[in-house]
């Protein structure tokens, strides 16, 4: 990281684990690599994370072993093995992504940081989320509720129980917080929340192949009559 922030590199991401999730050694140590990329204004990603997969252009800065094929859904996730196997899933089921980042512990980008890039970014249609912790809640908010407005943005939180909590901030250092504000935040924003991951990308595809209804209702049918029928009553 020294070395990097020397030759001022465009940017760093630091896979490994062992920093604030891990205890208070790690978190001297997480608390020093901020300081130093803040210092030469160097962006890091992570620590604890796989890394960044962007297909179009082949870009494949992370340690999974495939990269899925192009597409229009963007993942932001802070679990590593989780957008592992989601490419893993992709490969079979023949979806594909515009951008897979996996933040971790978010030392010095977040996620609002990313929500922020996608807004602009063209390749991006529809953004999912796996949320353990947000590291400040107001500019998520902020952030968020502009971009929703361009993109559907949806989300699966996990850390809702105890349990699950306590999970969390030993996997990426993260504090979980009450699922009721996450859920009455999701929905002040625009936020589409998900029970599951399978949930998460059914939806995600469904958006990326539709457009999103602009009146806010939507009909499903196996018939065409019934599909102009409820057309009529609607209007």
């Amino acid at each position: 990281v020294k070395e990097c922030c020397e030759k001022k590199a465009g940017g760093i991401i630091i896979i490994s684990s062992g920093f604030a999730e891990s205890g208070k050694k790690g978190k001297v140590l997480q608390d020093e690599i901020i300081k130093m990329v803040k210092k030469a204004r160097v962006p890091l990603v992570g620590p604890n994370c796989l890394g960044i997969v962007r297909p179009s252009i082949k870009l494949n800065a992370s340690f999974a072993p495939a990269s899925p094929q192009k597409g229009e859904i963007a993942f932001l996730s802070q679990s590593g093995a989780l957008i592992d196997s989601v490419i893993d899933r992709n490969l079979i089921e023949n979806y594909g992504f515009s951008n897979l980042i996996s933040y971790g512990n978010e030392a010095d980008l977040e996620i609002s940081d990313f929500l922020e890039w996608l807004k602009k970014d063209k390749e991006t249609k529809v953004i999912a989320l796996y949320i353990e912790g947000v590291k400040n809640g107001r500019r998520f908010m902020k952030i968020a509720k502009e971009v929703s407005r361009l993109k559907p943005i949806l989300a699966l939180k996990a850390g809702k129980t105890k349990r699950g909590a306590e999970a969390v901030t030993t996997h990426t250092a993260s504090l979980a917080g009450i699922y009721e504000t996450y859920s009455a935040v999701f929905k002040q924003t625009g936020i589409i929340e998900t029970g599951t991951i399978e949930e998460l990308f059914d939806v995600s595809k469904t958006l990326s192949w539709q457009p999103r209804c602009k009146n806010g209702l939507g009909i499903v049918t196996n018939g065409g009559g019934c599909g102009v029928l409820m057309a009529d009553y609607c209007q």
